[in-house]
Parts: C-alpha cells; structure tokens; sequence
C-alpha cells in the first residue's frame, strides 16, 4: 500500500469528538497514563495537560511522587493513584504510557499491563522500543492495528527497528521516513506516527496519513508530550488509532502555530492553545 492521503481541515473537524447534552465526564472518555519520572517529571504534565486541553472527560494518572504533585500543581482536576507494589491499573477507555520515561524503569510492569489490555494504548518515547518487541514477537496474521498508535521521532524509530532485528535507511527524503515507518508497522501490527516538521502516519495495509507540515517553532523540547496527550485523548474518545495520530498532529501544529505568532513557544504554550485551534476548526463542520 503506497497511497498517501493529505489530511485536510475538513478531515480533522468532521472526526472531532464533541460532547452531548447528556454527556459526562465518563462518557467523554477516560484516559490513563502512565508518563514522567524522577529525572523528568515535567513530562508527565505537558502529556496530562494535552489530554485535558483536547478534551477529555478524565484523566488518571499513575506515576511517581514527584511527577505526580506537579500534575496536581498544574491540573488539579486529573485523579493521582500512586505507585505501589500492586501493578493493576484502574479503569481507562485507552492508556498513554512512555512519555518521559527512560526505557529501563520501575513502571515497566505497569506498562506491560497497559499494553495488554483491552483498550487502545498511545506508546511514547521510553516505551516505544519496549513496546515494539513485544508486538513484534506476538504478531499475528490477523492481528488489528487500531489499538495501538507509537508516536516516535526519527531516532526513537530507528532504536525500535533495531529491537526487533529490523535495519532501516533514513536518508533525510520523506520517501525514506515513510518507508522505515511503514517498515516498523508491518513488523508489529501498530500504528506509526512518525514525528517532524512533515509528519506521516502509517498503518499496516492502509494509505499513508499526511497532515501538513508544521511550524519550526514546533521543535522545542516536551512538545512531543503534549503530541501523545492529544492522541491519548482521542483514543480515548473512541477516534481510531491512525486517525487519532493524524488527527493529533495536525491540531498539534495549528496550536503551536496559534501560540507562535511567528515567534518562539515553549510546549505547554501549545497545550494553552488547543482549546481556541479546536473551536475554530469545528467551525468548518
């Protein structure tokens, strides 16, 4: 499958999750995370205040003390369950796990339980490899795509390759980015939204997802995390995986674009932006 589709604003508007009267914060989705560490705990609150700012009904989020009273410090609305022997997790629609995350820590086993579990999980940053190998390694010829979305940059991409016994070429052409992407989703049965300035979402089997290109403000650090709380938003509202990614992305650098005014931003001034980009795109429906 080569095809490539570019996703329009008319795409993104009309598959925008929008609450009801009889809506609650239940039914508008909730999204678990499992993001930042001692060593990065700003992650976890750029991750959580993407979901928030997009949309979601609630946010749960699982990790450590640290990262944890920054969540509350920035979103007092998200609900902390703290890191304890006990690996269950509670109830989500879909799991954001990895951002801000070093590859190797305490939460594996937590991710491992998010991975395998019944709902769509967005996989970032620390996870991704991890989460690579184990798709790999189970993949099935009638496995479905639609419950996994990893959001890695070139780097990321090329490590999770490796992990699954996979060389890539990345030659700076969007041919070559598209290629390695489409090489890692047919390898694992997952959803790739490969990161940059020209962004490409690729499922197993089906037309390449292009948004347009982003802002160069974009690359600044953490904004990444606020990417995958977006998808994990939609995710949770029942958008499918690589939908979610195009959908994500391209909301993602309208708000960066907002938030600019062509001049520098830091990530959290995107996630400020999401509630105004959403509104005027849904004025296009």
């Amino acid at each position: 499958m080569t095809d490539t589709l570019a996703v329009t604003p008319e795409d993104v508007a009309g598959r925008w999750p929008v609450p009801a009267e009889d809506d609650d914060k239940y039914s508008r989705g909730v999204l678990g995370a499992i993001a930042g560490s001692e060593s990065y705990p700003g992650a976890a609150v750029l991750a959580v205040s993407g979901a928030v700012r997009a949309g979601v009904g609630m946010v749960r989020y699982v990790g450590p003390r640290r990262a944890a009273d920054l969540v509350l410090a920035h979103r007092p609305e998200t609900v902390v369950h703290a890191l304890g022997s006990d690996t269950s997790l509670p109830r989500a629609d879909a799991w954001l796990v990895g951002s801000g995350l070093p590859e190797a820590t305490a939460t594996d086993l937590r991710i491992a339980v998010a991975l395998t579990s019944d709902v769509p999980c967005v996989v970032d940053a620390g996870a991704i490899a991890r989460a690579a190998s184990a798709l790999a390694a189970s993949r099935t010829p009638d496995h479905s795509p639609e419950r996994t979305l990893m959001t890695p940059h070139e780097r990321e991409l090329t490590r999770a390759c490796a992990a699954i016994g996979v060389r890539v070429d990345l030659d700076g052409t969007q041919q070559s980015r598209a290629a390695a992407a489409r090489t890692l989703a047919e390898a694992t049965g997952a959803v790739i939204l490969l990161k940059g300035s020209r962004t490409v979402v690729v499922a197993p089997d089906e037309p390449m997802l292009e948004p347009p290109p982003a802002p160069a403000w974009l690359a600044t650090a953490g904004s990444g995390d606020v990417l995958a709380g977006i998808a994990g938003a939609l995710l949770a509202q029942g958008v499918e995986a690589q939908w979610a990614g195009a959908m994500a992305s391209f909301v993602h650098a309208e708000a960066a674009r907002a938030a600019s005014g062509g001049g520098p931003i830091a990530a959290l001034d995107i996630a400020g932006a999401l509630p105004g980009t959403i509104a005027s795109l849904l004025s296009v429906r």
